[in-house]
């Protein structure tokens, strides 16, 4: 998993560091734990696109 390249602040996933050209899908595993110790765990794909690419 790419974890180390992304960060959640808040209820966004945002990116920790630059991410290196030429790479354009990543995948992040988030967890999710109750107050009683049980949790789920999902394993997400990320598409990163060229931000110079506008989306309309």
């Amino acid at each position: 998993a790419d974890n180390s390249r992304f960060t959640i602040v808040g209820s966004q996933v945002r990116t920790a560091q630059a991410l290196p050209a030429g790479r354009a899908s990543y995948s992040i595993r988030l967890r999710s734990t109750d107050l009683g110790g049980h949790f789920i765990e999902e394993t997400f794909a990320i598409l990163a696109i060229d931000p110079s690419v506008r989306i309309s």
